[in-house]
């Protein structure tokens, strides 16, 4: 069993593995390539790395995937379940020869396409109503209203900001960690 899954490798979810990482934590990543900003030209506004956010991402995986304890999958996260420490997320993708199952501890969600992850409201996170559109509920600790659910990036926040997404995966990646050292906490 891994120690946590992160669905979405865009900034936010790099952002978080590299702290659970760091931590010494297993994590996989699951992502489909869908990244926000896949279309644009330039980042601005992310400090000593404005420029193609497509080069600023390729070194962030490069810089991700020198650390011994992550695993990257290209996959859609199909379905997720289970309850704290014992969630399972399905993918459907021909490397895990369809529909292959992952158990991991602790559940880390971070950037999809849409505002807010298909995934996420089926799985039963609170969702609510911005002006940005629909986006997974969160405390300060980044946590859902589901126990070792953690959530960030576009899926959570307001988009479009390379370095917002950067923080606030990190601070979720932190958080996640905490939850995993001290449960009760």
């Amino acid at each position: 069993m891994h120690d946590a899954m992160v669905i979405g490798g865009s900034f936010a979810g790099m952002a978080a593995a590299l702290q659970l990482a760091r931590a010494r934590r297993t994590v996989v990543m699951i992502d489909a390539g869908n990244r926000r900003n896949r279309f644009a030209s330039h980042s601005h506004g992310f400090l000593v790395q404005d420029g193609d956010p497509a080069a600023i991402h390729a070194g962030a995986k490069r810089q991700l995937l020198a650390c011994s304890t992550v695993r990257w999958i290209d996959a859609t996260a199909s379905g997720l379940s289970g309850r704290k420490d014992d969630f399972r997320v399905v993918t459907a993708d021909v490397e895990l020869r369809d529909g292959r199952v992952l158990p991991f501890a602790g559940l880390f969600t971070a950037t999809w396409t849409e505002p807010a992850s298909p995934l996420a409201e089926a799985a039963g996170c609170a969702l609510i109503e911005t002006p940005m559109g629909r986006q997974v509920n969160t405390g300060d600790s980044k946590e859902t209203s589901l126990p070792g659910i953690f959530a960030c990036g576009d899926v959570a926040r307001a988009p479009h900001s390379v370095s917002l997404a950067v923080g606030d995966g990190a601070w979720a990646g932190a958080q996640l960690h905490r939850s995993l050292v001290w449960p009760e906490g």
